[in-house]
């Protein structure tokens, strides 16, 4: 920070601030707002210089609270270099970030930006560097992607077919596996190499869920065009290696929304998804497990559904917006329909009824 003090305008001045912005809240402490401060004074003099890609990476990388005040003129010094640059290889590494914005931060300017990286993909989708701007434009859904979404999973698969085993081959595929408009023979070769993907980690001793997560969820909606039973069989390889994970929630209420999951797998996961959620704090994931368990909620023995109904109150107790309590409820609705289910509805609807009447 003192050699900024001196040289903050000048054009080395870059070559310290990109490193400096890659830091996070807890590192930069009290410095945060002055680092902030030179970053934002270093492009209104640097703008058109090509260097000035290695400040805004890490800055677009802030979150809006982070950046504060400062992401329209944020915003404003990225569109400007890239109306320069946005041919140039580099700005990949612009776009990247950029494109991680969702549409209320980027607003007017998003339109601009989904077109320089379609110009920037068609210039560059068979370089290595095209991996930085697939992910996070691939994670746009289709109505933000609008007729550009079936060029941009075209890239994808281009660049898939050049670079197998190529970093940030992983975060392509999490954004293709379960992507509508992908033919069937290609989500079943894409599906294969991300499980073996998963199953090389695993055995590594990783416990990332990125791409199980979507294969699960690939395995849920396209279970006719790919190998299902593969993917839940790496999904229990990985819970019981993974008994500490934070994760565990996410990959079981998945799995117990999968259809290849056999009924008494299924009851174990929900009985032991159940269990764990009842020893831990409230979790956004208590949400999608209440929900999950209901598929197949007449396996459930008696006291799995007593803790169910637990989580349930707990949840509600918890202070649930409108739409996920009513959702639930008509999942309930649906799913409560056998004999034993039907009784325990009443007591559902009472809990809710009590809940609503008391927001």
């Amino acid at each position: 920070m003192s050699w900024l003090a001196l040289h903050a305008q000048s054009e080395a001045a870059g070559f310290v601030l990109g490193p400096l912005l890659a830091w996070d809240e807890g590192r930069l402490g009290e410095a945060e707002s002055e680092a902030l401060g030179h970053a934002m004074s270093w492009p209104a003099l640097h703008a058109q210089s090509e260097p000035a890609q290695f400040v805004l990476n890490p800055l677009l990388a802030w979150d809006e609270k982070r950046l504060g005040e400062a992401e329209s003129e944020a915003l404003g010094r990225a569109m400007s270099w890239l109306a320069l640059h946005a041919q140039s290889e580099a700005a990949g590494f612009v776009l990247g970030p950029l494109l991680a914005w969702d549409e209320k931060r980027l607003g007017e300017a998003e339109s601009e930006a989904l077109g320089h990286a379609m110009s920037w993909l068609a210039l560059h989708a068979q370089s290595e560097a095209a991996g930085f701007v697939l992910p996070p434009l691939l994670a746009w859904d289709g109505k933000r992607l609008g007729e550009a979404e079936s060029k941009a999973l075209g890239h994808a698969m281009s660049w898939l077919g050049l670079f197998e085993g190529a970093k940030g081959e992983d975060f392509v595929l999490v954004n293709v596996v379960a992507r509508r408009g992908l033919a069937a023979a290609d989500r079943s070769a894409l599906c294969k190499r991300a499980v073996n993907w998963v199953r090389r980690r695993l055995d590594g001793g990783s416990g990332e869920t990125h791409l199980l997560r979507a294969l699960l969820q690939a395995a849920n909606w396209y279970e006719d065009e790919i190998e299902a039973r593969d993917v839940v069989i790496l999904a229990g390889h990985w819970l019981d290696r993974n008994e500490q994970s934070s994760e565990r929630a996410f990959v079981m209420t998945r799995l117990l929304r999968n259809r290849a999951l056999p009924d008494r797998a299924w009851a174990q996961v929900a009985q032991s998804a159940l269990q764990e959620s009842a020893r831990s704090e409230l979790r956004r994931e208590t949400d999608y497990l209440l929900n999950s368990a209901l598929n197949r909620f007449q396996l459930l023995p008696a006291a799995s559904r007593d803790c169910w109904l637990t989580e349930l109150t707990r949840w509600l107790a918890g202070g649930v917006n409108i739409a996920d309590a009513n959702n639930l409820l008509r999942n309930c609705r649906r799913s409560l329909i056998d004999p034993r289910g039907k009784a325990l509805l009443s007591d559902v609807e009472g809990l809710f009824e009590q809940r609503m009447t008391n927001l």
